[in-house]
């Protein structure tokens, strides 16, 4: 950024929304303003952060519906909501993005519920499918998953193209990171004392000592990966022993920060063709360029080379040790997330299942229609009412009990007759 940070940035932008906000339609005036006086969460207002992301989902819920009003909100209109921001997504280009799609979903519930709080719950029910559509773990969107999974890992392919734009430098700092996955700190706090190389098979052992956990030490890179360090040493204007691997220039030369790691990252980015500058601009005139592109930043390679050591280690216990110094850590859970279609294939080969992809997907699961209580699809009878799971159980039971009520008012007029009879009796 060229100048200051303007501290009350978000305040313009939350009456940018309200001007914007004011050219809608009458009726979404009345119903959005409404809604940003009157709304709470656990009785507690929303701070001006979280009112002016509220105010712009609601007005783009409302340019969806075009001329219609938001009041009253009905499934339909929800449907119709849902298919605008799709066929836009679809028509820019843009791959589907998680997080993007759950915050949407979450600011379209809580719209819901204002506008229907009688009928939350039966529109949640019967709108279930649809707002479902970017869930990336259900196995109707086995396609978003899969892209999801691939943007939070660096592939062959994106490496490669990382490693051919960079310097001298920055192919060393990509070819460490792809190779052994150091956190940020440990690459950044990397002295040249730390590294050793092996003249004999070119490969290199790394001392990862400034880390936040366990020190880990004599950390293998292999040879092709070490060579581009190896480069870097030779070139590096630093050789004292105590100095630092990866130096930025700016007042001579120094310790690279984490800000200047994103920023090279990003700028290595823009060389490979992964993503280009886009200039932004204050309220105060202020212009600042931003990266917009795929996303590259330095977690990615840590992610990408422990999925690799879990992949393809003895075990996870020799896999976490490589890359987190214990054979304990509790971060496995977190990475192998990412090997749920991994793991199904070899245990379908260990156990000696063929094609397990094209398994037949299973039945939902039944509830009966009295108590509630769920049970597997294969289960015919209730266990506490003691009646059927069968669809038309439900019809049945009806039938039974209006049959039953006819038969108690037939019961009933019969005896006020013959009530009548002994009255008038002489």
């Amino acid at each position: 950024m060229t100048g200051e940070f303007d501290p009350h940035y978000i305040q313009g932008r939350y009456e940018s929304e309200t001007t914007k906000i004011n050219q809608l339609s009458k009726p979404n005036q009345e119903t959005i303003n409404d809604f940003l006086t009157n709304y709470t969460h656990e009785r507690k207002a929303p701070g001006l952060c979280r009112k002016y992301f509220l105010a712009r989902a609601l007005r783009q819920f409302a340019e969806a519906l075009g001329d219609q009003p938001l009041t009253p909100l009905g499934t339909d209109k929800i449907r119709q909501i849902i298919k605008h921001f799709e066929q836009k997504e679809r028509k820019e280009g843009r791959e589907p993005n998680l997080q993007t799609w759950k915050g949407r979903i979450k600011d379209l519930r809580i719209l819901i519920k204002w506008c229907n709080p009688k009928e939350y719950p039966n529109m949640l029910l019967e709108l279930k499918d649809e707002m479902k559509t970017g869930n990336p773990y259900g196995p109707e969107a086995n396609k978003k998953r899969k892209l999801r999974i691939e943007n939070f890992l660096i592939t062959e392919e994106r490496f490669l193209k990382l490693l051919n734009a960079g310097n001298t430098q920055e192919k060393a700092l990509v070819a460490v990171g792809y190779g052994m996955g150091p956190r940020a700190g440990e690459v950044l706090g990397l002295r040249r004392r730390d590294v050793l190389f092996n003249p004999e098979n070119k490969s290199a052992s790394i001392d990862f000592i400034e880390s936040k956990t366990t020190p880990r030490r004599g950390i293998l890179l292999e040879p092709t990966l070490a060579g581009f360090l190896a480069v870097w040493f030779e070139e590096s204007p630093k050789k004292d022993p105590n100095d630092f691997v990866f130096l930025v220039q700016k007042n001579g030369f120094r310790p690279m920060t984490e800000k200047a790691l994103s920023d090279t990252l990003h700028r290595i980015a823009v060389k490979a063709g992964l993503g280009k500058w886009k200039k932004h601009k204050t309220n105060n005139r202020f212009y600042y360029n931003q990266y917009d592109g795929e996303p590259v930043f330095w977690t990615m390679f840590r992610r990408s080379h422990v999925t690799w050591c879990l992949k393809n280690m003895k075990n996870m216990a020799v896999a976490l040790k490589r890359t987190h110094g214990n054979e304990s850590s509790s971060m496995a859970k977190v990475y192998s997330a990412m090997l749920f279609d991994d793991s199904n294939e070899a245990y379908a080969e260990t156990v000696g299942l063929t094609n397990p992809k094209n398994g037949k997907a299973l039945d939902s699961p039944k509830t009966c229609f009295k108590c509630g209580s769920r049970y597997p699809a294969n289960a015919s009878l209730c266990l506490k009412c003691n009646l059927s799971l069968d669809p038309t159980a439900l019809i049945s039971e009806q039938t039974r009990s209006e049959a039953r009520m006819l038969e108690l008012e037939e019961t009933v007029r019969g005896m006020q007759l013959l009530l009548n009879a002994e009255v008038k009796r002489p």
